[in-house]
């Protein structure tokens, strides 16, 4: 983990506990929102494969009444949906 002001840089690596995969992860934060990608690693004397994953987010209170995640929810599958 970096820091420089409210943005955040994180990198890990970790392993699966299925099989012989890592998981390479890369991501920034910066006030309340995260992105960044996850890279599935597999490699076998037979085959190998790298699948690379991306992720975004935005930090919503979900304690209260719900219409902000409601709302998040909706902006976000509204951008999905061209």
């Amino acid at each position: 983990v970096s820091a420089e002001g409210d943005r955040y840089q994180i990198e890990s690596v970790t392993p699966c506990l299925k099989s012989d995969a890592i998981i390479r992860w890369q991501g920034t934060v910066e006030g309340d929102h995260i992105e960044g990608t996850f890279t599935w690693v597999n490699k076998r004397w037979y085959w190998s494969f790298e699948k690379v994953f991306w992720f975004n987010g935005k930090l919503v209170d979900a304690t209260g009444s719900g219409n902000e995640l409601q709302e998040h929810l909706r902006k976000q599958f509204r951008s999905t949906r061209h």
